[in-house]
């Protein structure tokens, strides 16, 4: 065979072969650009304080709720303490002023009472008094009439200078008695009015009740203020222990007994919840790409192990657009660039005994022409 027939032979040997492993994986999409994510939590304290224990170690498996650093709790203690004396004292407060305002009514609607009561007694009297006058009047007025017919009688010597002194007598009696039933009436009468007065006094001192209702108002206010700083200040204590959020490995621990810790600085790491995968596809790849596609995993920790899993969802958005930086086009100076969309792909199971961490490499291979929908 001559030199240019087994050229020929080999250059159409390759072509066959890539011909047919292009035909061959002709539905897959594939990417190296692929790591192992899971969630990653930032444990940092919600106050600041000293630390006083550090109960975890690097790497350790903790559950939720696990205790793992604690800071010093006497200055959120003493707080807690200070709240609680200002909740007692608002709400001594608003104790007293709820029984002022019901001492007052009491009171209020006793001389209501007892006020009224007099003055009904008080019109008795004065009606009685009046009724007495009036009867007085009618004996004196009669009483005159007879002195006056004793008079002509005796000038005719019809009746005894005695008889006439004693019917004037009876005049002089009964105006004296009337002039004191006068008096009498008039003291009642001092008395109905006195009586009223005092009543009319009661409508004012009920104005005082809408200012003690605003007292108790306030009082009510302050004590809730008290109940707020109360919670505030007992929420701070709890926030002196820092806890695992969930189930994971804590790793990062990045603090000592005795260091000053505040809310905006992390003290560990925990990884939690299911490994997933994030391949980052280029867009000409993605045609085809649906959620539910299977697909094939390998990792490099890993690299006799094959994985399974498949496609649960795909970024609405470049990964360059989501960036901290997204870039800017609009300079004049644009180069167009291929980008790359993160597609979310979940495991359909974990062998035994292999542990997944964030940032593994991965090689990933989906099967587009699969639809599991």
């Amino acid at each position: 065979m001559t030199p240019v027939r087994k050229l020929t032979l080999v250059f159409l040997t390759a072509g066959l072969t890539l011909g047919g492993y292009a035909w061959w994986h002709r539905d897959e999409v594939s990417t190296e650009d692929a790591f192992v994510e899971q969630d990653v939590a930032f444990l940092a304290p919600r106050i600041s304080g000293q630390v006083l224990e550090v109960r975890v170690t690097d790497n350790q498996t903790v559950k939720a709720g696990t205790l793992l650093i604690r800071l010093d709790p006497q200055p959120q203690k003493l707080a807690v303490s200070k709240a609680e004396a200002g909740l007692g004292q608002a709400r001594s407060k608003e104790q007293e002023a709820r029984h002022a305002l019901s001492q007052f009514k009491a009171t209020l609607e006793a001389d209501r009472a007892r006020l009224s009561q007099a003055l009904a007694v008080a019109q008795a009297a004065l009606a009685a008094e009046q009724a007495s006058l009036a009867r007085t009047r009618s004996e004196l007025a009669l009483a005159r009439r007879d002195a006056n017919r004793f008079r002509t009688l005796a000038q005719r010597k019809q009746v005894s200078q005695q008889q006439l002194d004693q019917a004037e007598t009876r005049v002089a009696s009964l105006q004296a008695q009337l002039t004191s039933q006068d008096a009498a009436v008039a003291v009642q009468n001092a008395r109905v009015h006195q009586a009223e007065i005092d009543l009319e006094t009661l409508t004012a001192r009920a104005l005082q009740i809408p200012v003690l209702e605003a007292r108790i108002e306030e009082a009510r206010g302050q004590r809730q203020a008290a109940e707020v700083a109360l919670a505030e200040a007992q929420l701070r204590l709890a926030d002196t222990e820092i806890r695992a959020p969930a189930d994971g490995t804590v790793t990062h621990v990045d603090t000592r007994p005795g260091n000053q810790v505040s809310p905006a600085t992390p003290v560990a790491i925990l990884v939690s919840g299911t490994p997933w995968i994030e391949a980052n596809f280029k867009e000409t790849q993605l045609t085809r790409v649906i959620p539910g596609q299977p697909a094939e995993i390998r990792l490099d920790r890993y690299p006799d192990v094959h994985f399974t899993g498949h496609v649960d969802s795909i970024q609405p958005g470049t990964g360059a657009r989501f960036s901290v930086l997204p870039p800017e086009n609009a300079t004049g100076n644009f180069v167009k660039v291929t980008q790359r969309v993160p597609v979310r792909l979940v495991l359909d199971s974990l062998p035994e005994g292999l542990s997944l961490a964030p940032g593994l490499s991965a090689h990933v291979t989906v099967h587009t022409g699969d639809d599991r929908h």
